[in-house]
């Protein structure tokens, strides 16, 4: 995806919120190793020195240090839509997909980028493997009805400031 100052930032990225420290290093590390090349960190989220410290993946030459996307912003996560509905599971089986992976997709097919939150180095390159499949308009219309209309994380004690994130419309 190209930003309005024309960098590019990969459309999936590895999400570190509220990971427990003394994790996330491991968890990058087997992000990186997976093909992640966007990771989210945050000075709100207590762990930017665990995801900074890739220098062992750029020594290993696995990646460089100017492919990585690392941005350093605030949780602005939506969350839209109840993961616990009969026609997302059926959607997830007809794809032979997790929910979790349809999600992932849903929000890249619609130009956003996504940045789920893992542990497991399973979901991690699970997570990555979100491109090998295509679904019908339908399907994604039914995935927009479940738009709840509010969000995982307003950081409301927060509204008062001139930088708020979360007063435009979502």
């Amino acid at each position: 995806m190209e930003l309005s100052t024309k960098a590019k930032m990969p459309i999936l990225g590895l999400g570190t919120w509220k990971s427990p420290s003394g994790k996330v290093k491991e968890v990058v590390k087997v992000a990186i190793d997976a093909g992640y090349r966007h990771i989210d960190c945050a000075y709100v989220y207590q762990n930017e020195s665990e995801v900074e410290d890739i220098q062992e993946k750029i020594q290993e030459k696995v990646v460089k240090l100017e492919d990585l996307f690392i941005i350093d912003l605030g949780p602005n996560q939506k969350t839209l839509y109840s993961r616990r509905t009969p026609r997302l599971r059926e959607i997830a089986a007809k794809h032979k997909k997790s929910s979790a992976l349809i999600l992932i997709w849903f929000q890249i097919q619609r130009s956003v980028v996504v940045i789920p939150k893992s542990l497991t180095p399973e979901c991690i390159v699970e997570n990555v493997q979100v491109f090998d499949f295509k679904w019908s308009d339908k399907e994604m219309s039914a995935i927009l009805n479940f738009n709840k209309n509010w969000r995982a994380c307003a950081l409301a004690d927060q509204a008062h400031l001139v930088e708020y994130l979360f007063n435009g419309e979502y």
